[in-house]
């Protein structure tokens, strides 16, 4: 730490100026993900309590085994209409994880509400795909870092060339 600290101290203030912001842009879009729940249509819940009803085991035609897991959920809708109320859902998933997911405590999942409320006065709805933005961040962060690490100054531009170019390919579309 006392070698970071020392470096730090020894760079030119352009140098320390372009960390600083850096560091306070990958911060700042960290609390933003975890926080961006009312930009989005759709509903999502956070999972608060998990449990495993059910296990099954079943065999294919070349006789492969295989279990098949049904998971009770109870989630806390993070926006919409619903916002704050928590919602039942049912979840099937296999152990081999080859076309579903075993959810989590902690877990942010886009959710379908349906409109009668189920028992103990939950919501009652279905999990429809998996919030993955907050990895999606943390891969592009690993790739500017990375990119910033090993190409200095020529990867700076290459960033800066990157991000001019996504724009105008936005733009193109956007009026296409």
């Amino acid at each position: 730490m006392k070698v970071i600290f020392s470096k730090f101290h020894k760079m030119s203030k352009k140098k320390k100026l372009f960390f600083i912001v850096v560091l306070l842009s990958f911060i700042g879009s960290i609390v933003f993900v975890h926080n961006n729940y009312s930009f989005y249509e759709k509903p999502i819940a956070e999972v608060v309590k998990t449990e495993l009803i059910d296990k099954t085991e079943v065999k294919d035609q070349f006789d492969n085994k295989d279990y098949i897991f049904i998971q009770q959920i109870i989630g806390v809708v993070k926006n919409g209409k619903e916002k704050g109320k928590q919602i039942y859902l049912m979840n099937e998933y296999s152990s081999s994880k080859a076309n579903n997911d075993e959810f989590y405590v902690g877990n942010e999942l886009f959710v379908h509400i349906d409109s009668k409320l189920g028992e103990n006065g939950y919501l009652k709805g279905s999990v429809q795909d998996v919030k993955r933005d907050t990895y999606l961040l943390m891969i592009g962060w690993v790739f500017i870092f990375a990119l910033l690490f090993v190409g200095k100054k020529q990867g700076l531009y290459s960033l800066i060339s990157l991000i001019i170019n996504a724009v105008i390919l936005s733009v193109a579309l956007d009026v296409y």
